[in-house]
């Protein structure tokens, strides 16, 4: 990413997974200190993501853990939301920027009973009124992702927009659909 920054080219925020461990880890906040100061990387253009079965066990632990963070720079987002013990009262208590709904829900969103369509234009809704942005997993089709527009859904994810690659190809992505930041 910093590569990339210097080549020109917008940076985005990437994405890391936060396991359990990593959040209720003493070191935690001194390793992501570290981390970035190694790496000379900024730390608003990382994005740490933790499930909810990370936060179950320990709600105030990870509130702490996630609000030292945030103070930091990082943002912080909710993966696999619906999957686990959901529970509104996270997008209360947890210093989140995004949302991301899990592929589960994305999956049948077509499908002819609506229930899943419902469901999460009603948590796209929500969490937008919250402040907070949505991410839309395992969007596959054309057919998902004209549904996930319609709920002013702000990002998707899944294979219709490209599955992992090495980070050559990923460049050549960024050249092609994001341009350059400056002449």
């Amino acid at each position: 990413q910093q590569n990339w920054e210097k080549k020109g080219y917008k940076i985005f925020p990437i994405s890391v997974n936060e396991s359990r461990l990593h959040l209720y880890n003493k070191n935690h906040i001194n390793d992501l200190i570290d981390f970035v100061n190694k790496y000379s990387i900024k730390p608003n253009t990382i994005e740490l993501e933790m499930t909810e079965t990370s936060v179950v066990n320990n709600v105030e632990l990870a509130k702490e853990a996630e609000r030292n963070v945030h103070k930091l720079g990082f943002t912080v987002s909710m993966d696999d939301f619906g999957t686990g013990y959901s529970s509104l009262r996270y997008l209360q208590l947890l210093p989140l920027t995004t949302l991301k709904i899990d592929k589960s829900f994305v999956s049948n969103i077509a499908a002819k009973d609506g229930f899943e369509a419902k469901l999460t234009e009603s948590i796209i809704s929500l969490v937008s009124k919250m402040g907070l942005n949505t991410i839309a997993e395992g969007v596959e089709n054309e057919e998902q992702l004209k549904m996930i527009q319609k709920f002013n859904c702000r990002t998707i994810q899944g294979f219709l927009l490209g599955k992992p690659m090495p980070k050559e190809q990923c460049e050549k992505l960024l050249v092609e659909n994001l341009g350059k930041t400056s002449s």
